[in-house]
């Protein structure tokens, strides 16, 4: 079987500015233009190189709506939303106003300090735990066929240190880059998984 981790396309708070406030972390936020285009493009890319698939899908806006689309221009044989594979949980509000470069500073803090829960953040080791057990699973109940899960970055990240037999502190020096909409393949055999591709953003270059 083949596992394909995406990261949904491009969404309003992925261009916010440094210096911009908030005062929550916005699950709602849609995508943008760019991003409904990068997950049009990806739909043409899936349709050649697997023509035949299941998709589970975080139920987090951006991630929910890069499904419809890839779903609509290339429908999966199934499509199941997971709550293990949003991305972290926070507070429905701040405590105070802060800025992105703040929010930004606050989710690097994470990996130095896995345990934990910093400024109302959901610890990166419970986020790591849902996402491995997601990923245990994901095997156990589809040992055959192609297998697409739309997915945010963290979540991305913590699955591919959990195929590589690596363990949560290896985050702190193996940092791994996630696109909008870059395409993670890991082909399992038996008990065995491997990496095919990370990151691959091939999909926009030609289509």
């Amino acid at each position: 079987m083949k596992l394909v981790f995406i990261r949904h396309g491009q969404s309003v708070c992925n261009k916010l500015r440094e210096n911009q406030k908030m005062m929550r972390y916005d699950d709602a936020a849609p995508l943008n233009e760019e991003g409904i285009a990068q997950v049009e493009k990806l739909a043409v890319f899936t349709k050649k190189i697997f023509p035949s698939y299941i998709m589970y899908t975080s139920p987090l806006a951006r991630a929910a709506q890069s499904s419809e689309i890839l779903h609509k221009n290339h429908p999966a044989k199934g499509l199941m939303f997971a709550d293990d594979i949003r991305e972290m949980r926070t507070k429905e509000q701040f405590d105070r106003e802060i800025t992105v470069k703040e929010w930004d500073i606050y989710l690097e803090q994470r990996y130095a300090n896995p345990q934990d829960i910093i400024f109302g953040i959901e610890s990166l080791q419970s986020q790591y735990n849902r996402v491995s057990a997601f990923c245990s699973d994901i095997i156990k109940k589809n040992p055959d066929g192609n297998v697409i899960i739309m997915t945010h970055a963290f979540c991305i990240e913590i699955a591919i240190i959990y195929y590589m037999g690596l363990d949560l502190k290896s985050l702190k020096s193996l940092r791994i880059h996630v696109s909008n909409t870059g395409v993670f393949v890991i082909d399992i055999i038996k008990d065995k998984s491997e990496i095919i591709c990370m990151n691959s953003l091939a999909h926009l270059s030609r289509y």
